[in-house]
């Protein structure tokens, strides 16, 4: 998924209704640098 947005404060959902439990990754990329996050799905 990708997405682009404004500068500022912002928020995007996402829809993990039929995702398979398990371990994600989501990375954050701004033109100050990336960011790494882990999801667990039980």
């Amino acid at each position: 998924m990708h997405t682009d947005v404004v500068s500022g404060d912002n928020t995007i959902s996402l829809n993990m209704e039929d995702v398979t439990p398990g371990v994600y990754f989501v990375r954050l990329a701004t033109e100050e640098g990336r960011s790494t996050r882990k999801i667990v799905i039980e």
